[in-house]
């Protein structure tokens, strides 16, 4: 993730920023790939926790958002770094912030298939893959392999969770049809994971992680009580109360 801005503004760092923005209220947006992406909760984040007047635009993907931000359209951008990158190195926007590996995470889904195509040996595959990105020093690695479900993985499948515990040594998030009971025991084995049930005491330490809650808790208020634009704003100061997540805006935050 890359905080960015347009050149046209003046600060040259997220302090600046920040002053900048506190002294023109309700002037300044930012562009982010969509509503519950990583850029829009950091959006929030800042927005809450320094008390900024901040207009969060979303975009149907990070490139659009981007392209806004040059535009000068909306003058801040909170997006991935592949179509951030590439501006900056041009001198269409500047970048402030950057999250470093270890905010990074890793979404993978060893049996998953497309187009009636899958992997003849995911384990294999995804084993050096595994190992190959604990070098990096990544954030977590979030595996998806449901064992429960009309999409369950076979019970003759070799499962890809025990193998992978072993070659990636950071945080490794299971998910795919965990309840209380198998979400626990798997914790027991000394294997994190993310699911509907046991996350409630497992602490939200990515931006990754923090989405999966925000979706999880939206879907726990009746959708009859209020409406929708409304039930989805009204959870997110309630969710980026995680004191982890307010860590990483604020290291975020103190790089300026």
């Amino acid at each position: 993730m890359v905080l960015a801005v347009h050149p046209s503004l003046s600060a040259q760092t997220v302090k600046d920023l920040i002053a900048v923005i506190k002294a023109n209220p309700g002037k300044y947006s930012y562009a982010s790939g969509g509503t519950w992406s990583p850029g829009h909760l950091v959006g929030e984040q800042l927005r809450l926790s320094l008390g900024v007047d901040l207009v969060h635009v979303p975009f149907n993907s990070g490139g659009l958002a981007i392209g806004s931000t040059v535009g000068g359209h909306t003058p801040i951008s909170i997006v991935a770094p592949a179509p951030t990158v590439p501006q900056v190195q041009e001198g269409r926007l500047r970048a402030l912030g950057v999250w470093g590996a270890s905010r990074v995470g890793y979404k993978i889904s060893p049996n998953g298939s497309v187009y009636s195509m899958s992997d003849s040996d995911p384990v294999r595959t995804f084993s050096y893959l595994a190992t190959e990105l604990d070098h990096l020093g990544l954030g977590y690695l979030h595996l998806t392999e449901p064992i429960a479900g009309p999409v369950a993985v076979p019970a003759d499948v070799p499962r890809a969770l025990p193998v992978l515990r072993k070659m990636f040594k950071g945080t490794l998030i299971a998910n795919g049809g965990y309840d209380a009971r198998s979400g626990n025991a798997a914790i027991a084995q000394g294997k994190p994971i993310s699911s509907r049930s046991a996350c409630r005491s497992w602490p939200i330490r990515t931006l990754r992680s923090v989405i999966s809650n925000v979706r999880r808790s939206t879907r726990r208020i009746p959708r009859r009580s209020m409406p929708a634009k409304r039930r989805a704003t009204s959870i997110i100061p309630h969710l980026l109360k995680s004191r982890s997540f307010r860590d990483d805006v604020d290291h975020l935050h103190h790089r300026g």
